[in-house]
């Protein structure tokens, strides 16, 4: 009973950790958020990044990228291995910045 308590909790953790921690309203808005954050802080105007906020943005790829997965379950993968290698993510930032 303990281990599947613990389960649940990593698992929640997991989930709701990324919409907590950038103050979103589901994965992919975090997603967003978290991809306005490092853009910024490389140089690529806010506004023009504010504007893809709101989930939808990150909803589309992730859609075409692993459309298996729901958007959520996506989009929360995308979260994290942005988190655990965050140089593609600023790669990614620095391309678009050219």
């Amino acid at each position: 009973m303990k281990l599947i308590f613990l389960l649940i909790l990593i698992g929640g953790g997991i989930v709701f950790y990324p919409m907590f921690k950038e103050g979103a309203a589901g994965q992919c808005d975090a997603v967003e958020r978290l991809a306005v954050r490092v853009g910024a802080e490389h140089g690529i105007p806010t506004a023009v990044l504010q504007m893809f906020t709101g989930g939808k943005l990150a909803d589309l790829l992730v859609r075409g990228q692993y459309p298996d997965l729901p958007p959520g379950v996506a989009c929360g993968f995308v979260y994290w291995k942005a988190t655990f290698d965050p140089k593609g993510l600023e790669n990614e930032a620095l391309r678009l910045k050219r």
